[in-house]
């Protein structure tokens, strides 16, 4: 289990799930090998050790989600406007410039949340616990939220036009009420606005 997992590994920062790092491409509706996801916990599957994360934290990492672009090296503000590309259907297709027979340089380095995390961590000693594959089913997954949550005006102009596909977004509100009946039926947890959940000292 989740637990035993950490039990037996002392110098883990958590256990759970581990996706990555893979390549965005075909898959995706993108060049082949067009983007590297880097590895990142499978949030909110996972169980972290907190002091883990408070020293991390404290080294200016963090879970926050970014996409790094690289096609230009050195010129990150044009490399962004280049990657517009790859949202208009019409053009998605031109791969990285001057790179096509080079799939270890990609145009963009995607770090979903947790990715980050996981590199301090793993650079301060610590490793990682990951379950087995085969029990990823027993985990509810809502896919797009940290996308769907992005307020990158450029994105939602071009969800408007319908340049960029809005399907796998998914609602944080539907999110939130699993939440609350999970906590409800689960840990007695709800019923009142006043009730918290936080990380304890040091698990």
């Amino acid at each position: 289990s989740i637990f035993s997992a950490l039990e037996k590994d002392h110098q883990a920062y958590g256990a759970g799930f581990l996706h990555g790092p893979e390549w965005l491409g075909q898959a995706h509706g993108l060049p082949q090998k067009v983007g590297w996801y880097a590895a990142r916990m499978w949030i909110p599957f996972v169980l972290l050790r907190s002091a883990a994360i408070r020293a991390a934290l404290g080294q200016a990492a963090s879970f926050a989600q970014h996409r790094s672009f690289v096609e230009l090296h050195g010129y990150p503000v044009l490399s962004r406007w280049l990657a517009t590309r790859f949202w208009i259907p019409g053009l998605r297709g031109i791969g990285v410039l001057g790179r096509r027979n080079d799939p270890q340089r990609p145009a963009f380095i995607e770090s979903d949340t947790g990715a980050d995390m996981h590199q301090a961590l793993e650079a301060l000693g610590y490793r990682f616990a990951a379950l087995p594959g085969a029990q990823w089913p027993q985990a509810h997954h809502y896919h797009g939220v940290t996308r769907s949550g992005l307020a990158w005006k450029r994105r939602k102009f071009a969800q408007r036009l319908g340049l960029v596909a809005s399907a796998n977004d998914t609602s944080q509100h539907l999110i939130l009420d699993e939440v609350r009946q999970r906590l409800a039926e689960h840990y007695s947890i709800g019923g009142s606005t006043g009730d918290s959940v936080g990380l304890g000292k040091d698990d």
